[in-house]
């Protein structure tokens, strides 16, 4: 069964069917009732700021999770198998390699239209890829943390899609510093760390080599370690100079690396990586960023063991979007959904 429902512009999907002329300042055709809403025909509306349209759906796809028990399925399987496969061929052939930029904005384009799907999108642990070659996997995955917070703070699809490729394409330059260096399995000297610290600067040149790219994704790869205080690199730069969407992705870029493997330490929990960062709001992250970054992280994951307020032990089985630090609790006693029980909560994680 069909229905029509008005929903703001930054949470339509692409390919959705509109259900109304759209007619700018009751002067301009700008689209016609049954068109198919493009990525191009969303773009035409944000440039007319259309705040809202009518589109067509199917009853069933309507959202029914306000408050109740959500999955972490967020990307098709085939689709993060795609994702996975670009960057490999991006970051893993020969260093002068040419930038597959329509294949990379492809794909992202596609994670944006699942991400979009979905009235609210949360990043667990769950969801991160474990591959042996940490930096893919860690582009990969600060890609699809970037733009779930992107998407919550509700910026432009065209944004989106320049947040997404510039996420992918963010540790590019580490292509150029040895392989020894980047995964020594000890402190890195001071000489290593410099040379480390110009993978910013060096990703910027390989992108700039590409006349087709647009500017703002070179800017993110050359900002993502620039701090709101000034104290980042490469420039030294503070937060009024750092563009809007670097500054999402070097929350991104933080939480993935504490809550990853590393060859020199294990990952922390989702609760203490969650702790560290909002430790670092606007002297490090801009303040609207970890606002949303607050209401898309996931602090305990599925299969997770907690101990409970009561004294009680459990694993947590789901997670409620109405409040993210209230989850379901397996116990030898029943389930706690916490979100029904305001006098228990979670004390700790014991994994």
């Amino acid at each position: 069964m069909k229905k029509i429902i008005t929903t703001p512009l930054a949470k339509v999907p692409i390919n959705a069917v509109l259900a109304e002329d759209i007619i700018y300042d009751n002067s301009q055709f700008l689209l016609a009732c049954g068109t198919i809403l493009s990525i191009e025909c969303i773009k035409l509306l944000e440039n007319y700021a259309v705040q809202q349209v009518a589109i067509v759906v199917e009853t069933q796809t309507l959202n029914s999770n306000n408050g109740e028990i959500i999955t972490n399925n967020i990307i098709n399987p085939i689709i993060k198998s795609e994702l996975q496969n670009t960057v490999e061929q991006v970051f893993l052939t020969p260093k002068d390699v040419k930038i597959k930029l329509d294949k990379i904005t492809g794909i992202i384009e596609k994670v944006i239209d699942k991400l979009r799907s979905k009235s609210d999108a949360f990043l667990h642990l769950n969801n991160l890829y474990d591959k042996d070659n940490e930096l893919v996997a860690h582009n990969v995955n600060v890609s699809l943390f970037s733009l779930i917070i992107g998407i919550k703070m509700g910026i432009s699809l065209s944004d989106l899609v320049t947040l997404g490729v510039g996420s992918l394409l963010h540790d590019i330059g580490k292509m150029h510093i040895p392989a020894e260096i980047i995964n020594k399995p000890t402190k890195l000297t001071t000489d290593e760390y410099e040379l480390v610290k110009k993978h910013a600067t060096i990703g910027y040149n390989i992108l700039k080599q590409n006349a087709k790219l647009d500017y703002r994704v070179m800017l993110i790869v050359l900002q993502h370690h620039e701090r709101c205080n000034g104290q980042g690199y490469p420039w030294g730069i503070s937060q009024a100079q750092i563009d809007p969407l670097a500054q999402i992705i070097a929350v991104a870029d933080v939480y993935e690396a504490l809550t990853a493997n590393r060859a020199y330490r294990k990952r922390f929990t989702a609760e203490k990586a969650i702790s560290l960062v909002n430790e670092n709001v606007d002297s490090h992250f801009a303040s609207k960023v970890i606002e949303a970054f607050d209401k898309v992280v996931v602090p305990y994951n599925l299969g997770e063991t907690v101990k409970l307020s009561n004294g009680m032990v459990g694993k947590v089985t789901g997670v409620n979007s109405a409040d993210l630090k209230r989850p379901k609790v397996f116990t030898n006693q029943g389930i706690f959904n916490l979100v029904n029980t305001p006098n228990v909560h979670v004390v700790c994680t014991l994994n």
